[in-house]
């Protein structure tokens, strides 16, 4: 699209200044100046308008008003406006044109002999049309609305919604209108069980629920780490005092492909491998006998025996490493004598501190820890790979590199090939491990936004979804792709939701949504873990704002995820921050809950809020101060 010119509309205060009140003709003056800015945005914006179906170009042109009234720093009239009690243009963004020519009429009634349009209030949606316009875009996109509740509710299946149907039902009846897959986990098989579930489920309960594919979309993740010491810890649940409350059971099992070799939680079930020599001989009642991993003592008393398993419970931690012998003792004698086999490793990492160089090399290879001298100085810096061989050639010296979701945060001082140099600036120390995730809020990387698993994803599964979200979009570049795929697969009742969670995103989002409303069925979704990691955690709050109210003006739904009730969904009980950020959250059309063992809470604990919220929110009036300081696209060679 073309620019849209940035208007000085009135000698506007400085940020800090008292404002001043402009007189009733300054203030229609001024509002007269707004609409003829925006209407001069659309008149150079028809063509591009014209092209868009009829279903969004409303919408369209309405986004146009809106991006160019943001342009501008009207603080100075919204403040007058208020103090007239007239609408200050705070809540216009649905329909900007439409209150700007109710704040023009009723300035004129004051003003004698007040010259006026010919087509006062007769231009963009009005009121009455945006909120069709956005309960229809809503309807096709997110499905009907629950009950007495507008905003739907979406939840990330987790792997068991493959196999236990029942799973689904709950989620279903307690509030879920949207099934959202994640495709970074689990495999085809496994999402194609979950979406009949899903449908089985749905059919059964009489309702619409729509399944949303998220693509993994093109992540940076940090490359392997030398496997980890095999090691099992099983540790007794004990209370505040140290008491045990819980034994830890341990199986020693024969065959351990058919049991689950995992570190499990105090007071659990631990299965250990060992092999088959002695084992008919145990008996209930046997002890078993050992040195731990650490030589710690340790005898158990079988409880139970089965054809390939035993049973025993310790209330004391044992540490299991392969190859340690446990002796079978009967009457004080030992009979025979097992031996442990291959256990799971511990997870590896390396250790990083601020200060320290951290070298980012090209390719699969393993990772490694710094090596140090013997006054503790590095010799060689710690090193890990990046298989995206692209971040090689754009990051530059002084751009910043986080890791592990923003916890850890770098400064490239260097750049080769196939090396980045990155000085660790924070925290003081911390750990790093494989498959953490890389963003790079300063760089642009030339990647595309829909990698070869994207594209076999889409062509396996977009006609068996009703929506396709799309990660780490950039560009709208990456958007026309996603249309044009979804169309050559002749799927074009599937609608896309856009994810937000790049700077690059927030900087182009004007052009993303204009790209976003040739399909009428789209969504914007509020990633808030990765923008945060992005954009700082201090520019968050603003910027999903910012999200809402553009996603407002241009009647499209707006899906808020990440983190929301995440310790009631994991942990059975919301924190008080959880509770007011899910309050603010009915702003959105849809929220998204994530995995967790209580998620059917979650949904019901949501479900009552959202509706109470309903009733009772009124949104404050937002400040429209100019953006240009703080969004590119605001600039005037920028949109």
């Amino acid at each position: 699209m073309a620019i849209l010119r940035s208007v000085t509309i009135s000698e506007s205060s400085r940020p800090g200044d008292a404002p001043p009140f402009a007189a009733v003709p300054e203030l229609l003056s001024a509002m007269l100046k707004v609409r003829g800015v925006a209407l001069e945005a659309e008149a150079r914006h028809a063509d591009s308008l014209d092209s868009l179906p009829l279903e969004t170009r409303q919408s369209g042109i309405n986004l146009v008003h809106y991006i160019t009234i943001r342009q501008l720093d009207l603080r100075r009239e919204q403040r007058s406006l208020a103090r007239l009690g007239l609408s200050s243009l705070g809540r216009a963004e649905p329909h900007v044109l439409a209150t700007i020519d109710a704040v023009i009429a009723r300035l004129a009634a004051e003003v004698p002999h007040a010259r006026l349009p010919d087509d006062l209030g007769r231009r963009g949606p009005s009121a009455d049309e945006a909120s069709r316009l956005l309960e229809e875009h809503t309807l096709a996109s997110l499905g009907p609305r629950v009950g007495d509740r507008n905003t739907r509710l979406m939840v990330t299946l987790p792997t068991e919604a493959a196999h236990d149907s029942g799973l689904v039902d709950r989620f279903i009846s307690s509030g879920m209108s949207i099934a959202r897959i994640n495709t970074a986990h689990d495999d085809l098989e496994c999402w194609r069980r979950m979406i009949g579930n899903v449908r089985r489920a749905a059919d059964a309960a009489g309702q619409d629920v729509r399944v949303a594919i998220d693509l993994p979309g093109p992540k940076l993740r940090t490359g392997p780490l030398p496997p980890g010491v095999e090691v099992m810890r099983a540790r007794p649940a004990r209370d505040e005092l140290g008491r045990v409350e819980r034994p830890v059971r341990i199986r020693f099992a024969v065959d351990p492909a058919s049991e689950q070799l995992v570190q499990v939680p105090r007071g659990d079930l631990a299965t250990v491998p060992v092999n088959s020599e002695g084992f008919d001989a145990i008996e209930p009642g046997d002890e078993l006998m050992f040195r731990d991993a650490r030589g710690r003592r340790r005898r158990l008393t079988v409880l139970h025996r089965g054809p390939l398993t035993c049973d025993a419970e310790s209330d004391k931690s044992i540490y299991f490493s392969p190859g340690l012998p446990v002796s079978v003792c009967r009457d004080g004698k030992t009979i025979r004598t097992m031996e442990v086999g291959r256990l799971p490793s511990v997870a590896s990492s390396i250790v990083l501190r601020a200060g320290e160089i951290l070298q980012l090399r090209r390719g699969t290879s393993e990772g490694g820890a710094a090596v140090r001298a013997a006054d503790g100085s590095v010799e060689q810096p710690a090193h890990v790979s990046i298989e995206v061989g692209e971040l090689f050639g754009s990051v530059q010296p002084g751009e910043r590199i986080m890791l592990d979701d923003g916890s850890i945060e770098g400064v490239v001082t260097g750049v080769d090939s196939d090396r980045i140099d990155l000085e660790i600036v924070r925290p003081s120390q911390r750990k790093l491990r494989a498959g953490q995730g890389v963003n790079l809020p300063d760089t642009e990387l030339p990647i595309p936004g829909l990698t070869d698993d994207d594209l076999a994803i889409v062509e396996a599964l977009a006609a068996d979804g009703d929506l396709v979200a799309m990660s780490f979009v950039s560009s709208s570049q990456d958007v026309v792709e996603l249309h044009e795929l979804l169309a050559g697969l002749n799927v074009n009742d599937v609608g896309v939701v856009l994810k937000v969670e790049r700077k690059a995103a927030m900087d182009r989002l004007p052009d993303l949504l204009w790209t976003l409303l040739r399909r009428p069925s789209s969504a914007l979704m509020v990633a808030r873990g990765d923008l945060a990691v992005e954009v700082g955690f201090d520019w968050l709050a603003e910027l999903q704002e910012e999200i809402l109210w553009f996603g407002a003006s241009a009647h499209t739904p707006v899906i808020l995820a990440t983190q929301v009730l995440e310790s009631l969904a994991k942990q059975g009980a919301p924190t008080r921050a959880e509770v007011t950020d899910a309050a603010w959250a009915s702003r959105a059309e849809c929220v998204m809950l994530n995995k967790g063992p209580f998620i059917p809470d979650a949904l019901r604990f949501l479900d009552g809020l959202l509706t109470r919220m309903e009733v009772r929110r009124e949104r404050r009036t937002p400040m429209l101060r100019e953006l240009s300081s703080s969004f590119p696209w605001a600039q005037p060679d920028r949109w």
